[in-house]
């Protein structure tokens, strides 16, 4: 996914906004995990900074041989609809286009879960472009 986020944003000079959801469990479990005092937890933000999913994507998207430089902004968000927080951050920072990875699912499982692609897909304030993982 770095590789066509780097293609689009790249030569634009764009910033990247990457949205890492996490339920109130996970966030939790996260926090507990990572040994932060539960009393004073972290702001969402700096949790999805030190998630892995997201630091692999900031170096891919930081890999010297693209030499783009351009910026990359975490936003770490509690929630139980992934899509949503994509569409909401994507409001919020007035983005130009939304690109979401996703994996293989049946249209069963489709139909039953919901999709983060689907709900992008249909409520974006802008272009989605969709990257099938492999």
């Amino acid at each position: 996914m770095s590789d066509v986020v780097a293609e689009v944003a790249g030569p634009a000079h764009a910033t990247v906004h990457l949205v890492c959801p996490f339920s109130t469990d996970e966030f939790e479990k996260t926090i507990q995990r990572l040994e932060y005092d539960a009393d004073s937890p972290p702001e969402p933000d700096e949790l999805a900074k030190r998630s892995q999913s997201v630091r692999q994507a900031a170096a891919g998207l930081r890999d010297p041989t693209r030499n783009y430089g351009m910026p990359i902004t975490v936003h770490g968000r509690i929630t139980d609809n992934t899509g949503e927080a994509i569409v909401d951050t994507a409001n919020e920072v007035n983005a130009d286009r939304v690109v979401i990875c996703g994996g293989n699912r049946s249209p069963t499982g489709k139909a039953i879960f919901g999709s983060t692609a689907q709900y992008a897909l249909l409520n974006a304030p802008c272009p989605v472009t969709f990257v099938r993982s492999d």
